[in-house]
This record gives structure tokens, sequence and C-alpha cells, in this order.
């Protein structure tokens, strides 16, 4: 299978999110090929934070908690610095 079908495939199954911690979709080339190359998506612990508080329950969607960090990125104005996160 060649690289640009199997990227095809993974997207449409939803087993690949090829967006950046900001949301922003990224080339496939770009993605990250080790799991410690990874970007800290704060985002993302945060929805992971809500899910477990009891904001919303497990679902068999693939990567539902990348969307609802997209929701969370969509609707919270995250702080873009430690100073600016103390005063948040």
């Amino acid at each position: 299978m060649e690289p640009e079908e199997f990227w095809f495939t993974m997207e449409n199954r939803r087993w690949a999110y090829p967006y950046d911690v900001r949301g922003q979709r990224r080339p496939f080339a770009e993605m990250p090929r080790h799991v410690w190359q990874l970007a800290d998506d704060v985002c993302r612990s945060l929805a992971a934070f809500a899910r477990e508080a009891g904001a919303y329950g497990r679902t068999s969607t693939p990567l539902e908690d990348f969307r609802w960090a997209d929701f969370f990125r969509s609707m919270l104005p995250l702080p873009s610095g430690d100073e600016q996160f103390r005063r948040f």
C-alpha cells in the first residue's frame, strides 16, 4: 500500500487525526514518527481531566478526546506562557 492510500484510509476510518496542538491541519508527512516526538496538548489534557471528572463519558468513537480538545481550544482563551498562566 502506498503512503497516500494508507493515510487516506487511516483518516477515513477515523484512526488518524492530522492536527497539531493548535488545531491546525498538518500534512501526514509532518506527523511524528515516534510517540516520544508528540507535542504536549494542554487541551487534550483538559479533555481527559473533564472526562475523569464526569463531564462526558468514554465512547467507542476513535480519537474522541482529540475532538473534545478541539472544542475546548475553540471556547477557551488559553494562556500563551507561564506568566500569563499564573494570571489566568
